[in-house]
């Protein structure tokens, strides 16, 4: 219904009235306005808003409407706040308005909802099965104005008249609008302190469960938040930190000399980069005993670009190491105090390792029990999920190196098309140029990307299909470069948010959100490739990948190594849990293992196994060993004296360069933690060995 001006009166009493219905209304917004203001938009609050506008429009009631989505996927209205005008009555209570379907009762302004549109209606604009429930509660005119919380469609409000049948006049409209602008920012404000109240309640779980001591200072070495590490470092309450001054009590000197250390907060604000110092040296405080220390601090900026806010400190105590020699031998492990994610990351996969290794062991059983056969697939399935949450994170940080491999684009694609149907069962048309090249590129680690892509595709029609194309063009290397068109026929995406879809987490889904899109971007951008997303509104979505075809040296891969059967092999794994892990693993395989915990013990035990006449045929080496020589420093020993023996890296950090380029630090195969007897399988057959097991099968 459109809005109208009111019947036209002689020009003195229209200026008067205006003017006094124009002082009126802004008077009405501005207690609203202020109202919303100063408290949260509670009912109570609403109500009080609704009562300003409601009077000052001389309706017969204001109501506010809040969306949901039904079971069967519609979208619903629901009343949560009213006023009543004296003597008419009220609809709140009885609801009636409660759980109404848009498509049932406002067919026509679900269709054309648009933010800052208002809609007007009289009664017999309505369906025919909505008008006797408003006849009954004297409804003859509505006036309606969205709500738009968050670029989401939230509710509404809007005036009732129950005395008169004149269209509302554009004054009455704008009063609503202003009265909506005001209630929609302060439900985005309320769920922004929700949201901000859940990340400051995390950051502080994860600060206090910390053992190290956490301080984050501001840009004046004010100290801002501090954990309870910090409050026992300095033997002070953890609250009493806070204001501070953190060079109050806070000074460090080189141990022996006593020399005082430059403040490593003033230095990575000069530097903006991350500060270690794994050289242990002396606390000095005033409020506590004397410690020995090592720290790293690194700036904090609310963007890559922006000026630092301020520094975060990790402060750990060493005092308790019995000699200096000792710690001076530890100092250069310590440096991962500044990589707490990756560190994290790390000793997340090794616990995944343990569980996924049992029981892929367990699967090897035969059981007469078959809920506990089924209890044990399920919790396996669970390790898959946790490792592939994982991988997800350290794609999106600063690992997943690619492992590049001369590799078919076709079976990439194919392997992509499968994963996204687990997730969300669909079609794809696959249309490729004749004699395509192969791609330089990590097969799994491409398909994952490519599985995002087919995921959005999918996600965006009513029908899940994706057309996808692959076409090579060649540029004057003479190698050419692939271009992956990955093209569906939804929607499209809306112009006003097309610069967030790269955004982590960042959805127009309810309830959907993730690191899809960014993570595809970020494995694309370190294959050296690049993606290019287009898209109208109505015709759909078309992402472009471009990626550099593989050369012709590099296509026939890596020289293959000639095939034996392991018999004998040996373990570098300094966790004893997921050493023995291993041994079972590969004694599963029917080979004869041996277990060492440094790189010094397994060249010993190469070395007797040599003497004995029982060289070990295979290697499974961890790349980190903590005290000691680790795998990327043994295998070079271990090579001079054994040049037969096949080593297989092994490591829960996927941006070492060893596992990306395992072959030019003398690897055979890597194996990438957690793995199961299948992964392990896979890289024996990389390394060019079979084993008693598959001989005897």
């Amino acid at each position: 219904m459109k809005i109208s001006d009111p019947p036209q009166a002689p020009a003195a009493e229209v200026d008067a009235d205006t003017a006094a219905r124009s002082a009126l209304f802004l008077q009405a917004i501005f207690e609203a306005q202020l109202l919303l203001l100063r408290h949260a938009a509670t009912p109570e609050i609403l109500l009080q808003v609704l009562r300003c506008i409601g009077e000052a429009a001389g309706a017969c009631r204001a109501y506010y409407f809040v969306n949901d989505t039904g079971e069967d996927g519609r979208l619903l209205m629901t009343q949560k706040a009213e006023w009543c005008a004296p003597g008419v009555t009220a609809t709140l209570d009885s609801g009636a308005f409660s759980g109404l379907a848009y498509d049932d009762f406002l067919p026509e302004w679900q269709k054309h909802v648009q933010p800052d549109t208002t809609f007007g209606a009289a009664l017999e604009d309505f369906s025919p099965g909505a008008q006797p429930m408003l006849a009954a509660f004297g409804v003859r005119l509505l006036l309606m104005f969205p709500l738009m919380v968050l670029e989401t469609f939230h509710g509404f409000i809007g005036f009732v008249s129950t005395r008169e049948t004149r269209p509302w006049n554009s004054a009455e409209s704008d009063l609503l609008k202003g009265a909506a602008t005001g209630i929609a920012f302060a439900l985005e404000r309320q769920e922004t302190e929700r949201a901000l109240a859940r990340e400051r309640d995390l950051l502080f779980t994860v600060m206090r469960a910390n053992h190290d001591a956490l301080i984050a200072v501001d840009a004046n070495e004010h100290i801002i938040l501090a954990n309870d590490a910090a409050g026992q470092l300095f033997n002070l309450p953890t609250h009493a930190l806070a204001g501070c001054e953190l060079s109050a009590f806070y000074r460090v000197s080189e141990e022996g000399t006593g020399v005082p250390r430059p403040s490593i907060a003033e230095e990575a604000l000069a530097r903006r980069s991350l500060v270690e110092r794994p050289r242990p040296a002396v606390l000095n405080s005033t409020k506590s005993p004397r410690a020995l220390i090592v720290e790293s601090a690194a700036p904090i900026a609310l963007h890559a670009d922006s000026p630092a806010e301020g520094v975060l400190l990790v402060i750990r105590d060493v005092t308790t190491h019995t000699a200096t020699e000792r710690e001076n031998q530890t100092a250069a492990k310590l440096e991962s105090i500044g990589l707490l994610a990756g560190g994290i990351a790390h000793d997340f996969n090794n616990v995944l390792m343990a569980i996924l290794g049992n029981l892929s062991l367990a699967r090897q059983v035969s059981f007469t029990d078959a809920d506990r056969l089924k209890w044990l697939e399920k919790a396996e399935k669970s390790v898959q999920r946790g490792r592939i949450l994982t991988s997800k994170l350290l794609t999106f940080s600063a690992g997943g190196t690619p492992t590049l491999n001369a590799s078919n684009i076709a079976v990439i694609l194919e392997d992509a098309v499968q994963q996204a149907r687990e997730q969300i069962p669909g079609s794809a048309r696959f249309h490729y140029s004749p004699a395509l090249p192969e791609v330089m590129a990590d097969a799994k680690l491409l398909a994952q990307a490519f599985a995002q892509l087919i995921l959005n595709a999918y996600a965006s029609q009513q029908i899940a299909e994706v057309d996808i194309r692959v076409e090579h063009q060649v540029l004057d290397d003479e190698v050419g470069q692939l271009l992956i068109t990955f093209e569906d026929h939804g929607e499209g995406i809306p112009v006003e948010i097309r610069h967030r879809i790269l955004d982590p987490f960042f959805s127009t889904r309810p309830g959907h959100g993730g690191l899809g899109l960014a993570i595809a971007h970020s494995i694309i951008k370190r294959h050296c490739g690049s993606m290019a997303i287009h898209s109208e509104k109505g015709q759909g979505t078309r992402v472009v990948v471009t990626l550099s075809a593989a050369a012709g040296p590099l296509v026939a891969g890596a020289e293959k190594l000639a095939l034996r059967t392991a018999k004998y092999g040996v373990i570098l794994e300094d966790d004893e849990t997921l050493r023995d892990v291993l041994a079972m693993m590969l004694r599963s395989l029917k080979l004869e293992v041996k277990e060492a915990a440094s790189g010094e013990v397994m060249l010993d035990l190469c070395a007797a196994a040599e003497l004995a006449g029982k060289p070990f045929d295979v290697a499974v080496m961890d790349l980190t060993i903590h005290g000691g020589m680790g795998g990327k420093e043994a295998v070079l020993h271990a090579l001079k004296s054994h040049p037969d023996l096949r080593c297989i890296a092994a490591s829960g950090y996927s941006n070492d360069p060893v596992m990306a380029r395992f072959r030019d630090f003398g690897f055979s195969a890597a194996l990438q933690k957690p793995f199961n007897l299948s992964g392990l399988r896979e890289a024996f057959a990389s390394a060019g060995l079979t084993t008693p097991q598959n001989a005897q099968d």
